[in-house]
């Protein structure tokens, strides 16, 4: 077996156009790619050198040195992925930004924002309560990927009654259970759907309280980044200050 068998083939191709490249142009070249060890492990390795040319120019040898560095690279490609999620996540909440400054009615916005949220975190129920004028009771206003029987129990709920939506609104802080078949708190979620996870934030504006934003998915793995969970409270904001300012027009 030669050396170039080992590289895992995902870099082969790029390593042999580095290498010819550098020889083309007779200069050293350095290199970082995976190979497969004889025990099945696949580890990066860092390569430098330069080809030994012979007195008629063709290469004689390639001469250079081949230094484990999997840990690092292992890091690298950690924190390569964080600045991408990071940018995806930015990226997102742009595009809710949009949607929240978007002239169409205020129902409509909102639904738009839940839509593109779902599309963000990359699950496919939600919903959005807000509060009534008496401060007592959360309507549905806007709901997607849900079971009809769920909607119709999550329609109105009572603020001091409700565990999920209820307790988001009360304490003004985001809600996370993991496990709703094993949470007596999400008891009517288990009952009413499929959904495991729960996550609850709150929809507010300037310290003021105006619903709730709820997400439902079965992955617990979306939302136990601290990131994912700010997204959603940078929603919640947002739909807040879609809610106070269609009041604003309606006191005008």
């Amino acid at each position: 077996i030669t050396y170039r068998n080992i590289i895992l083939a995902q870099d082969r191709a790029e390593v042999l156009r580095i290498l010819d490249l550098a020889v083309k142009e007779q200069r050293p070249y350095k290199l970082n790619y995976r190979i497969r060890t004889a025990s099945g492990r696949v580890r990066w390795v860092h390569e430098e050198g330069m080809a030994v040319y012979s007195t008629d120019g063709s290469v004689d040898v390639l001469e250079g040195i081949i230094t484990s560095n999997h840990e690092q690279m292992m890091k690298l490609r950690i924190l390569e992925q964080r600045v991408a999620d990071r940018s995806g996540r930015l990226s997102a909440l742009y595009d809710i930004l949009e949607a929240a400054s978007d002239a169409a009615s205020p129902q409509t916005t909102i639904l738009r924002i839940l839509e593109r949220v779902l599309q963000a975190v990359g699950v496919d129920g939600g919903a959005i309560h807000l509060l009534d004028s008496s401060g007592e009771y959360l309507h549905l206003i806007a709901d997607q990927g849900l079971p009809g029987t769920m909607v119709e129990s999550e329609s109105m709920l009572v603020l001091h009654e409700s565990p999920l939506v209820g307790w988001v609104a009360r304490n003004g802080s985001p809600l996370l259970i993991p496990s709703a078949s094993q949470d007596v708190r999400a008891i009517a979620l288990a009952e009413n759907s499929s959904f495991e996870i729960y996550v609850g934030v709150p929809i507010m504006a300037t310290e003021q309280i105006y619903g709730v934003l709820s997400i439902m998915a079965n992955d617990e793995s979306r939302f136990t980044a601290e990131e994912e969970i700010d997204l959603l409270v940078s929603v919640g904001e947002q739909i807040g200050v879609v809610v106070e300012n269609a009041q604003l027009r309606q006191q005008a």
